[in-house]
């Protein structure tokens, strides 16, 4: 027969009895003693899990309310889908996220990060912002990942966890200015593409101006909309990959040139079909087909970009072992 322990030894009972360590109906007592304590916490892990589902239902409630009537934060929707799918994939690559024996540091460090979590929690509430729920919520979920299956579990389904920080929209303090930006740099850009297409186009704030007609570049045409969605996209993909974080930062950092290159050739489809078939051809539903459009241009690009970062990233690979 042999016996196990939480740090993953094992010894025979002759080993044991070699050692003149002899199981005493006292230890056999001390042993059920704390198997019933494991099951006295599982069952105030589940009370505790459902009162905090009560405790951040509004909070869910509130952002099913942003996905659905702000286009910026439509994606909103899948993000939760997609961390359980991440966290499927670590269930079958690390196997379920508890074990039977968690030291007592690493149950006192989860205690410590979930009550950081709940008081940020109160803080979020206070100040009324739906990232710091949010944030709050990954590091209560970061603890209880702690207590039930210590830094194995942690790691195995941390990323899991941290993906669900896209379904929060950014505080208005951050969003306005940020839009603002991204709509004068997407106005600047546009311009000087026409020009290159020999279109006599002008400038002015917002506005570009084209022979008979005017275009307004405005919030949903900044491009901050896509930007958000091809953030979580390259985050999710980079994951997929299973390549190093130097491929994953690089494929996160071109979220925003891809957004910013795909607003860029809808405002130029926009001016185009303003100047051949005329302004009627370009607004309505018209758009919005335009906008769908340059999605999907836009999700080629990001294709095309992460398999170019791969490419390179083999190469050099190749490069490093034939130096050795």
């Amino acid at each position: 027969m042999i016996y196990g322990y939480c740090d993953g030894s094992a010894m025979s009972k002759e080993q044991l009895e070699g050692t003149g360590i002899v199981a005493s109906p006292k230890a056999a007592a001390a042993g059920r003693t704390l198997g019933g304590q494991a099951v006295a916490v599982w069952l105030a892990g589940v009370a505790l899990a459902v009162l905090l589902a009560i405790t951040w239902g509004p909070v869910f409630a509130e952002l099913v309310r942003w996905w659905s009537e702000d286009a910026d934060y439509s994606h909103g929707f899948l993000v939760p889908l997609a961390s359980l799918y991440f966290a499927r994939r670590a269930w079958i690559a690390a196997g379920p996220p508890w074990q039977r024996c968690i030291s007592p540091p690493t149950v006192t460090a989860g205690l410590a990060v979930m009550a950081l979590g709940l008081v940020g929690h109160v803080a979020a509430w206070f100040a009324a912002t739906l990232l710091g729920e949010v944030l709050a919520l990954i590091v209560l979920l970061a603890g209880m990942l702690l207590i039930a299956g210590g830094t194995r579990a942690l790691r195995a389904y941390g990323f899991a966890v941290g993906f669900l920080i896209f379904m929060a929209p950014l505080p208005p303090a951050w969003y306005r200015p940020l839009a603002i930006t991204m709509q004068q740099l997407a106005a600047v850009l546009s311009t000087r593409l026409l020009e290159l297409c020999g279109m006599p186009v002008y400038q002015q704030g917002n506005v570009i101006f084209v022979p008979g007609y005017s275009m307004e570049v405005g919030a949903a045409c900044s491009g901050l909309r896509q930007m958000l969605a091809f953030l979580a996209l390259s985050v999710a993909m980079g994951e997929l990959s299973g390549r190093g974080w130097v491929f994953r930062l690089a494929l996160a950092g071109l979220a925003l040139p891809t957004a910013m290159l795909a607003n860029c050739v809808r405002i130029l489809a926009t001016a185009a079909t303003m100047l051949i078939g005329g302004k009627q051809w370009a607004e309505g539903v018209y758009h919005t087909l335009e906008g769908l459009a340059t999605a999907l241009i836009g999700l080629v690009l990001l294709l095309a970009m992460a398999w170019g970062l791969g490419k390179a990233e083999d190469r050099w690979l190749r490069h490093k072992e034939g130096a050795r």
